[in-house]
């Protein structure tokens, strides 16, 4: 029995630099997130009891002992459709692609500069996303149209996919 867990979705962000360096992984979960409470540590709902998205959240190894990877090698966050909007664009971009391009939270200073070449997946150039990345000098930004995607997104053709599907397939080993 899976206990609904062939349910579950997910969405995965992967990035690099021009130079190889990887971007860690952003992974979206299906859950319905709530507010949070820094009063009670836990305030956070990552979902089911049951589901991958609280065991990842709890830090829970699987039935043969193996943990997931820890926060400082992969981003894991939930939606309530496992899909990107313009808030977690912002998080993606301060979590993974602003500390891999060397920028410095506490000094607001970044020892490079940072190219992004997105597809024109809405939440790419809402309002909110397009005034934070013009308030970051060090940071560009360039947004491909439509049906360019695998010309100038490489990683979408040959990386993204195979990684998916090989996480696909270890999600349905863990999941049976």
């Amino acid at each position: 029995k899976t206990g609904g867990k062939e349910k579950d979705r997910f969405t995965v962000q992967l990035g690099a630099g021009k130079g190889g360096k990887k971007v860690i992984p952003f992974i979206i979960f299906k859950a319905a997130p709530t507010k949070y409470d820094p009063s009670k540590p836990r305030s956070h709902k990552y979902g089911t009891k049951n589901s991958v998205a609280r065991e990842i959240y709890e830090r829970k190894p699987d039935s043969n002992g193996n943990h997931y990877p820890s926060r400082e090698k992969v981003y894991m966050t939930v939606a309530s459709k496992a899909t990107s909007n313009h808030a977690l664009t912002k998080v993606y971009l301060n979590k993974c692609i602003l500390p891999a391009g060397g920028y410095d939270k506490a000094t607001g200073e970044c020892e490079n500069k940072i190219g992004v070449l997105w597809d024109d997946f809405k939440s790419h150039s809402t309002p909110v996303v397009k005034e934070y990345c013009l308030s970051l000098p060090f940071l560009s930004v360039d947004i491909l149209p439509g049906g360019l995607t695998p010309c100038g997104q490489p990683l979408d053709k040959v990386i993204n996919k195979v990684f998916k599907g090989y996480f696909r397939d270890l999600y349905d080993a863990y999941i049976l």
